[in-house]
């Protein structure tokens, strides 16, 4: 909620591990945000589930469907595996 007080137009995407590394240490129950701002660039966000690794190709193009693709140039890709 505090981020999104601050960025109330902004895609907030987040993903779960098991601890971050830091130089030499591991940290646990802690957290990382980091803002990215283009002043000209259209920001587009889509997103799918799987429930296996069987599904990854067929995830794939779900995402790049829901992705506007007149002048695309650059996509970044986040995979998260939910621990069943």
């Amino acid at each position: 909620n505090e981020v999104r007080r601050f960025y109330p137009n902004a895609h907030i995407i987040g993903c779960s591990t098991a601890g971050e590394i830091a130089g030499a240490c591991v940290y646990d129950d802690s957290l990382i945000a980091t803002a990215v701002f283009f002043e000209n660039t259209p920001i587009m966000f889509s997103q799918t589930s799987i429930t296996n690794m069987t599904e990854t190709y067929q995830a794939g193009q779900r995402l790049a469907e829901g992705l506007k693709k007149d002048g695309l140039v650059h996509d970044i890709v986040c995979l998260t595996i939910p621990l069943i």
